[in-house]
């Protein structure tokens, strides 16, 4: 099965996530923006950090990934969206606007794009591009329901919320942009899906169809 643990981090308590496939004992961090050791002491002890895996590089989603690949012996590996880039280029200017700690650059060992596979243990994420809240914005998606859930996932970042969508008003966001990546990526996937948002609580893409007043 896997795991899957949410602990918010830093004052704009960004939901970073640790993925545990219980079989392998194989484990992934997902946006770790800060907090190290309440990162750290999260894993399962039996738990192998081996990645690290971005869905875009704003300052809240990325400043404790150098942090936390210098407190891990064995190395981990980084994936993000070719994108995605440009928007680490701007992490120091971030961090000093929005009087943020920054743990220091770091380097991407795997970019991805739209279809793409990444994998922790058995279970199989397909990357889907959602660009609008930021260039080289991705979601990933998990089909098999052996999980925490029971039921199919989406890390969706910051592109949908309960009830909201990401903001768009940053360097890179386009509002049109982000509701097309919404209506035409996330929204065709099955309703049941819960979908694990980057920031507040889980809901369901069901649930964001029927309710959420941006569509």
């Amino acid at each position: 099965m896997l795991n899957v643990i949410t602990i918010p981090v830093t004052p704009y308590q960004q939901n970073c996530r640790i993925l545990v496939d219980d079989c392998a004992n194989d484990a992934v961090c997902v946006d770790p923006g800060g907090d190290i050791p309440s990162i750290l002491a999260a894993l399962p002890a039996k738990a192998l950090l081996s990645a690290i895996w971005i869905t875009h590089s704003h300052i809240d989603h990325v400043s404790g990934v150098n942090a936390l690949i210098g407190a891990c012996d064995s190395p981990l590996h980084v994936v993000a969206h070719a994108d995605d880039e440009i928007n680490r280029k701007f992490l120091p200017q971030q961090a000093n606007m929005m009087q943020f700690e920054y743990s220091g650059a770091f380097n991407v060992s795997q970019t991805v794009d739209h279809h793409d596979v990444v994998s922790v243990g058995d279970h199989e994420f397909q990357v889907l591009h959602t660009p609008g809240h930021a260039i080289g914005h991705v979601s990933l998606f998990l089909a098999n329901t052996d999980n925490l859930y029971n039921a199919p996932m989406l890390l969706a970042g910051d592109a949908l919320f309960q009830g909201s969508i990401g903001r768009t008003d940053l360097p890179g966001g386009n509002h049109q942009q982000l509701i097309a990546s919404i209506q035409n990526e996330l929204f065709c996937l099955p309703e049941q899906t819960v979908v694990c948002p980057g920031h507040g609580p889980n809901t369901t893409i069901g649930h964001e169809k029927k309710t959420n007043p941006f569509f």
